[in-house]
């Protein structure tokens, strides 16, 4: 849910007074000339037909009370949001889904203080109480005073472990990326396309980003439809002209439309996994993190995985598959190298859960060893200190990120999405607290037993911005309590 928000003043000189600001309306009951019922539609919300849907917010108004099963997460750091549909028996209805934008909360984790607490899961059908808004043409939901930063938006669980609304079949002429009469229908719903296609662009520009790419069908050769591996889930753009056998995911329009896809499990290919993510759990354990679903054999063999540093001794002994399935892989390293050196890892040979034989090649992700005490990564780098500059080596160079670390220490303050950390022995070196942005709430102070790990690209650039400035996606900010006492 990317968004850039430029910032605009205009000055209107009136003879006589100032025009006043446009009135918005109430959902239900809607403005006096119209009669609406006391639940709101998510047909009513999306169709701008007001012949078809006479209770039809305008953008800004407030709705209350529009009610859907939940279809998807936007749960990747920066700004949050999740996508509701309504299900029918006789199977899917056009102008029935929509996005439910949250800004710096994250309701696919904890939001205590809220009607549902948060851990809102696929399935659940919920009842929202927001405002209407278009962001880059596709409608959304969203908080009331229509800012990111606060969490003011109203959301109630009615029940869990509802089957997900069935998706609309089409075809790329149906969902083409520029085709608004057929698309715009399905805009917020599941939709699925079944081949045969191949990719046909990945190249970025003219409106195509990172882990984006276009697909067309022989049958409809001159129809391209967008797939969107970025917003909702991390999927990178396969090769030119590889076959695909179906695309799913939710339909929704930032300028053009795209399928979005949810995880691995939304589209079918023929090509190996990407290592995209590596970092420390613990000073002998790994995280490694793919795009696609792992074979689980290849994915749990230890002599696929080499550190940078085997020829001084280190070694990988175990892998396992997180779960038993997905996308994540933990391996038991003993390393010849102490915490806070820069290390690499390799994969290779890795196959995908529903391509066992398409195995990946040498993919190789940089980290910095172990999991390090805050004062290591606030030590001046010496190399700068003859020109004065106080920097940390596990900077990048200039405002940029560095390669992935890991630090440990207890949650001391939060204000807001700004949360500070310490070592355990602060009074034994005064650099050893950082604080770290990261979107929705901050974390809660814990007693000095209640440790967190922050693992993250040392740098600016990695840190998220003011809640209130856009929706500019940060790098990546992985969280895992080690403990959770009793609080403060």
């Amino acid at each position: 849910m990317t968004r850039r928000i430029a910032l605009c003043i205009g000055i209107a000189l009136l003879v006589g007074g100032v025009t006043p600001a446009a009135s918005v309306s109430k959902y239900p009951p809607g403005p006096p000339y119209r009669s609406c019922p006391d639940t709101l539609t998510l047909f009513s919300v999306q169709n701008t037909d007001t012949i078809a849907a006479p209770c039809h917010p305008a953008t800004l108004d407030t709705v209350l009370g529009v009610r859907g099963i939940i279809t998807g997460f936007d749960a990747k750091a920066g700004a949050y949001g999740f996508y509701i549909q309504n299900a029918f028996a006789n199977g899917p209805h056009a102008w029935t889904g929509v996005d439910v934008f949250t800004g710096a909360t994250n309701y696919n984790s904890s939001v205590p203080g809220t009607p549902t607490g948060g851990n809102l899961a696929l399935g659940d059908s919920v009842v929202v109480y927001g405002t209407t808004q278009e962001f880059a043409s596709g409608t959304e939901v969203e908080g009331p005073d229509q800012s990111q930063s606060t969490n003011d938006i109203l959301i109630r669980r009615i029940n869990s472990g509802n089957p997900l609304p069935a998706a609309k079949v089409g075809t790329t002429h149906d969902f083409n990326w520029t085709a608004a009469a057929t698309a715009e229908p399905w805009e917020g719903c599941l939709v699925r396309i079944n081949g045969p296609m191949h990719v046909a662009r990945t190249a970025q520009g003219l409106g195509i980003g990172a882990n984006q790419f276009l697909v067309v069908s022989p049958s409809f050769p001159n129809d391209s439809v967008m797939v969107d591996g970025n917003t909702l889930t991390t999927f990178g753009a396969p090769p030119v002209s590889t076959n695909i056998d179906f695309v799913q995911g939710i339909l929704d329009q930032r300028s053009t439309y795209r399928i979005q896809l949810r995880d691995a499990n939304d589209i079918g290919t023929a090509v190996p996994p990407n290592l995209i993510d590596a970092y420390p759990l613990e000073d002998n354990t790994l995280r490694l993190v793919f795009d696609k679903n792992l074979d689980p054999s290849s994915a749990q063999n230890p002599s696929n995985y080499q550190l940078g540093s085997v020829l001084s001794g280190s070694t990988v002994n175990t892998a396992i598959l997180v779960g038993g399935a997905g996308t994540r892989v933990d391996l038991g390293i003993s390393s010849a190298f102490g915490d806070g050196v820069a290390e690499t890892i390799t994969a290779y040979n890795i196959g995908t859960a529903t391509c066992p034989s398409c195995v990946s090649s040498f993919q190789t992700q940089p980290f910095f060893n172990g999991v390090m005490a805050i004062s290591m990564v606030q030590a001046p780098d010496p190399s700068f200190l003859g020109s004065c500059q106080d920097r940390s080596r596990f900077a990048g160079a200039g405002t940029s990120a560095g390669d992935r670390i890991t630090v440990r220490g207890v949650a001391t303050q939060s204000y807001g999405s700004l949360s500070y950390f310490e070592d355990a022995a602060f009074a034994a070196d005064l650099r050893s607290s950082i604080p770290d942005r990261r979107p929705g709430p901050g974390i809660r102070r814990r007693d000095r037993t209640g440790e967190h790990r922050r693992h993250h690209r040392r740098g600016r650039a990695a840190h998220a911005p003011h809640p209130g400035a856009d929706r500019a996606r940060p790098g990546r900010l992985h969280l895992r309590r080690l403990a959770d006492p009793q609080h403060r």
